[in-house]
């Protein structure tokens, strides 16, 4: 670690209460992700039941028929919103048809709606806050304080994921600020 790095780190008052801000603003940013995720499923699982979408076993619906991007577009559209290509899919008009009639639920599509911008919100407060810490700490800590932030948020949806039966994706080595990290981790009380 460099020296004036180090010189830098044993000055901050606040490691703590940086590193307490930086994890709560992810932590919001991955739950409103969560919660698009969810409605998004929500939403899949009533259009494949409405179209009777059924896999070769004739029972479990066929979510991977229910295309996102032809519903999103359709959603654009349904709310005013232009087709950026200039053209909407057949499957986007069947989607708006089906808006319209009431076969899918507007109330979950308007609640997938607000959980999408919060997320966008979360996801940008997060960043907001790290570029905020950037103005009085080295950008090399700042990198480190927010490893760590991130390691917590993905500790947290590693043990979400396990609860819902889900095994982990393998860890990445990120050895660069490996050195800073540690010393924030000490400084931190954080095993």
């Amino acid at each position: 670690m460099k020296p004036e790095i180090k010189e830098e780190l044993d000055k901050i008052d606040n490691l703590k209460g940086n590193y307490d801000e930086l994890v709560a603003a992810y932590t919001e940013a991955y739950y409103a992700k969560e919660n698009v995720k969810d409605a998004e499923l929500k939403i899949k699982e009533g259009i494949a039941q409405h179209k009777q979408m059924y896999k070769k076993d004739g029972t479990t619906l066929d979510l991977a028929g229910v295309k996102m991007n032809s519903l999103n577009g359709a959603m654009s559209v349904f709310y005013g919103g232009e087709d950026k290509l200039g053209a909407i899919a057949d499957l986007q008009d069947e989607y708006i048809s089906d808006i319209k009639n009431g076969d899918i639920s507007q109330r979950e599509i308007e609640g997938l709606e607000m959980k999408r911008s919060t997320a966008k919100e979360s996801t940008g407060a997060a960043k907001d806050t790290k570029e905020e810490l950037k103005t009085h700490i080295a950008p090399e800590i700042v990198e480190a304080i927010d490893m760590l932030a991130k390691e917590e948020v993905k500790m947290l949806k590693e043990s979400e994921d396990a609860e819902k039966g889900i095994d982990p994706k393998p860890k990445k080595d990120n050895s660069e600020t490996y050195d800073i990290l540690k010393e924030i981790k000490a400084k931190l009380g954080i095993l």
